[in-house]
This record gives C-alpha cells, structure tokens and sequence, in this order.
C-alpha cells in the first residue's frame, strides 16, 4: 500500500507512533523530573506499542519509519528482558522498599511479605509510632536498623543483616 492510497490512514499511524516512540522515551527522563521515573513502569507496554506500530507502518509502506522504530523496540525490548529475568552479578544486594502508609492496617502481612523476599536491605517510608513495632519483629532477620523520626507523617526506617560502619548512622533532618 502507498502513501498515496490512504493519506489518512497514513498520518494516523505515523502520529500514532510518533506517541508511542515518546511515551517510551518519556519513561527514561526519571533525571529530568520525578513524572519520568513514574513513567518508566510502562516501557514494557510502551515498546510492544512501538513493535506493534512499526509492523503496520510496513504494510504502509513507511520502511524507514518501521525500520527506526523496529530497531528501538528491539533494544528497550531487550533491556526491560534483561531487568526482568537477569540475576545481575554476583555479589549483588537485594533491596526491598516499600512506603508503609503511616495508618498501615496491614503490618502482619507486610513482615510476611519481608521475610519471604528475604532482603539484605530494608527500606521504609512514613514509620509512624504504631508501624515502628515492625522493626523488633524482623530484628532476627535484619539486625542492623536504625530509625530517623518525622514530624510530619512519620519516619524513615533502614534495617539491614549487612554489618553497618561504625560512627556513620546519620538520620538527615
């Protein structure tokens, strides 16, 4: 099919790739503003949209376009395989963050999820008074924890079974 025969149809697909080539590309802008790195999570989606897009830009006769667009949801389809099902090296450290929502009703279920991710690292988020009763409970498996209060909604917490250094706990105010 030629550009010529179904100039409409034409301009929609290339427009819709155009949108589907940014919103992959806006989900690597995390170092630009934070919306980037919130975006990131749909790169999954965002390169099969590309795939998708490029295979019909073929049957419209866009190589160039589809060859572009190909090539990049090959790459970005590669790295997000890679983060998914890739070990990482050796030595690597296993982090398990999470927000507690400062009224969490759920602290059982959330040091059951804990232990069976079994992280070297934990970090917390909004700690208030009655969530700090999660940290004695996991104290046999991370050891190492320190507490940094907040006014506000509540503290951040870090608790690890590496062995921290000695003198260089700082809670930033």
């Amino acid at each position: 099919m030629e550009d010529d025969e179904h100039p409409i149809w034409t301009a929609l697909l290339k427009t819709l790739l155009m949108l589907a080539i940014l919103s992959l590309a806006s989900g690597y802008l995390g170092w630009l503003h934070p919306v980037g790195d919130s975006l990131a999570i749909g790169r999954p989606y965002a390169a099969a949209a590309v795939a998708f897009l490029a295979l019909l830009s073929i049957r419209a006769g866009l190589l160039m376009a589809a060859f572009g667009s190909l090539l990049l949801a090959l790459i970005v389809g590669i790295q997000v395989a890679l983060a998914f099902y890739w070990p990482g090296p050796p030595g690597s450290i296993a982090l398990y963050q999470k927000n507690m929502l400062y009224r969490n009703p759920d602290l059982t279920g959330l040091e059951a999820d804990i232990r069976a991710t079994a992280p070297d690292v934990l970090t917390l988020q909004e700690v208030s008074e009655p969530n700090k009763a999660l940290l004695p409970a996991l104290s046999d498996l991370l050891p190492h924890q320190l507490w940094c209060p907040f006014e506000a909604v509540g503290g951040e917490a870090i608790a690890t079974r590496l062995p921290p250094i000695p003198g260089h706990e700082v809670c930033a105010s």
